[in-house]
């Protein structure tokens, strides 16, 4: 197969994967130096395509013809694309899940197809041709492992479309080639929210009495959204809130790694027949929007957020290191309640019931509900919601990079291959230091073997950087909890809790 080693710069704005209109990219910077460009590719379960026009005129396509190096579509008769608009071309009708609505069929409008156009799903690569000139390019998998110079992926998974994301930064536009499962939230410019007031408290110093307090105060709705939750105190200030009718809704993931506890699904059964609506999302026939739902996350009221990177378990709680916050801002909750919805549609394949998912769960006796009260110390402050994948690297970046005197991380894990360079937080720590930043990790090592022969844990990190007069690396093994589980990152005067 041939293949054309070019590089494009990838950038740009929000449109859908529809034969439909984008004319708000028109006040954008540089929107029209894009000209045509593929916009979604599609190689599983249904192959396709489309294409968007941001030149500022009208193109025919019947200029241009679609490649993978051994087969052709071609456009046999006039079709216009005008500036803004995109067309999906597809080989077959769409699957449910691709959220497509409006396309063309390979043999509709003039739109040929020979015999040998196949995209293959362990790899191949496409290009939009003009005569002889590529206008545009990308490669997956066995192609893109084998060299190739330009945009593209390892690995595309079933159920997944790689998608060219438009992004805007001010007036200005910047693009990047995404894997994108239809029913992710793309939302990347969050607003800071100020004078927000903030209680911080920390594991295990706290026993979870802040989360309790802020879950008691509820009148009319709880939203939940967690990876694990079985902590006996928090299901009796749950089921106290049933008890007086509020509206009760939990989010929970349904593949964490080792499976959902058993004693978390009988504290479910518990809560949903006290009419607590609770969602499931698991992969389903190959479909997830996400790897996992990694939040630890409740919204009271739409006035109060509870943000923590502990799951909800007594042992967390009582013994890993963690933070957490409590945030009173009526805005800030609204924001994020939009992600919540967005998640707990029940319309989505990934969704179950919690009696879909677990119809002969056996519920489990729920303890008496005793109201917390205690003094607590709350800060004024301002609040930027990050969201993960949405804008989290962009965002994470962008904090590390800030750092004018002081930038300290402590993680469960940090990514050895890292330490190979490249923009990675390790990098752009390291670059902090030698720009007389004070760069601190600290990395958990509860589960690495100090004599074992993997060298990319904990310990072979701190092993890399042991010499390093920029990256102060120290690994974290203490007697006074049971593991570091934080994602936190300290810079200058500001904190990232996760």
């Amino acid at each position: 197969m041939r293949r054309f080693f070019i590089t494009i710069a990838a950038v740009l704005l929000l449109v859908s994967p529809v034969f439909s209109d984008t004319s708000d990219a028109k006040g954008l910077f540089g929107i029209y130096d894009r000209g045509v460009e593929f916009q979604m590719v599609s190689v599983s379960s249904v192959e396709g395509f489309t294409i968007v026009n941001f030149s500022p005129d009208p193109i025919d396509l019947r200029d241009y013809y679609v490649t993978d190096g051994e087969g052709k579509i071609v456009f046999t008769e006039s079709l216009v694309l005008e500036d803004l608009k995109i067309l999906t071309v597809l080989k077959s009708e769409p699957e449910a899940w691709m959220d497509i609505d409006s396309y063309v069929i390979v043999g509709q409008n003039g739109i040929k197809a020979d015999k040998k156009f196949t995209l293959a799903d362990s790899g191949d690569d496409l290009y939009l041709m003009k005569g002889d000139e590529v206008v545009d390019s990308i490669a997956w998998g066995s192609v893109y492992d084998s060299g190739w110079q330009g945009s593209g992926f390892s690995k595309v998974p079933k159920k997944t479309l790689m998608w060219r994301d438009y992004r805007s930064r001010g007036l200005e536009i910047y693009a990047v080639w995404i894997l994108y499962v239809p029913g992710m939230t793309r939302l990347y410019n969050p607003p800071t929210y100020k004078d927000a007031q903030v209680l911080p408290f920390s594991f295990p110093e706290s026993d979870g009495s802040e989360i309790v307090s802020a879950l008691q105060s509820a009148q009319s709705e709880v939203c939940i959204s967690i990876y694990t939750i079985t902590h006996p105190t928090i299901f009796s200030v749950l089921a106290h809130l049933c008890g007086k009718g509020i509206t009760v809704k939990i989010l929970v993931e349904g593949s964490p790694v080792g499976g959902i506890p058993h004693e978390e699904i009988q504290y479910l059964a518990a809560l949903q027949k006290l009419g607590a609506d609770i969602h499931i999302i698991k992969s389903e026939d190959s479909y997830k929007r996400y790897q996992y739902v990694h939040t630890k996350y409740a919204l009271i009221d739409n006035r109060t957020s509870v943000i923590t990177s502990e799951n909800w378990t007594e042992s967390s709680f009582a013994s890993n290191r963690g933070w957490g916050c409590v945030i009173e801002n009526e805005d800030l909750a609204r924001y994020l309640a939009v992600f919540f919805r967005w998640d707990f549609d029940g319309s989505r394949q990934d969704i179950k019931t919690f009696r879909e998912a677990y119809p002969t769960a056996i519920a489990r006796n729920i303890d008496g509900f005793s109201p917390v009260d205690f003094e607590y110390g709350w800060y004024t402050a301002s609040v930027t919601p990050v969201i993960a994948p949405d804008s989290s690297k962009d965002k994470l970046y962008s904090f590390l990079n800030s750092a004018q005197t002081r930038l300290y991380s402590q993680q469960l894990y940090v990514e050895y291959d890292w330490t190979k360079g490249g923009e990675n937080p390790l990098m752009i720590m390291r670059d902090a230091g030698m720009r007389g930043v004070d760069s601190r990790v600290l990395v958990d090592v509860t589960y690495d073997d100090p004599l074992d022969t993997d060298y990319k844990d904990g310990y072979g990190l701190y092993t890399f950087f042991e010499d390093d007069p920029y990256l102060h690396v120290k690994y974290e093994n203490s007697p006074k909890f049971g593991m570091a589980h934080n994602k936190g990152i300290v810079c200058d005067d500001r904190v990232w809790i996760g």
